[in-house]
């Protein structure tokens, strides 16, 4: 997938709770001239993790139930995918936190962008 993008042209993002943080995918991007960055997004306080699952209960069709029924789980793997992007130097930024977390990200981009050029 990265190699077809580099040599197409395009950009992207690959975004998920199924990443795992590695500096593998960044250096396969880098390798090919690209700009990459390790972003982890995440939700520090439970009180509103818990709250963003019920509010998108409206915008899909799986309950908010499913989800919390299994909160404890879902905070162990952000916990464990906050370490590993950490120890892979990702970013790490809590979109509680960070109101204008687009923006945030957007920034560090930018910032990527203008070291490389």
């Amino acid at each position: 997938m990265i190699s077809r993008a580099r040599r197409e042209g395009i950009d992207l993002i690959v975004e998920g709770a199924h990443i795992i943080p590695s500096n593998r995918i960044l250096q396969d991007w880098k390798n090919q001239g690209g700009v990459a960055i390790g972003l982890t997004l995440t939700i520090e306080n439970p009180s509103i993790h818990q709250e963003r699952i019920e509010a998108r209960e409206v915008n899909t069709h799986r309950g908010a139930s499913r989800y919390l029924a299994s909160f404890e789980r879902i905070r162990a793997i952000q916990t464990a995918l906050i370490t590993r992007a950490k120890g892979s130097n990702w970013k790490v930024i809590d979109t509680h936190l960070q109101g204008e977390f687009v923006e945030k990200v957007r920034q560090q981009f930018d910032e990527e962008w203008y070291k490389l050029r």
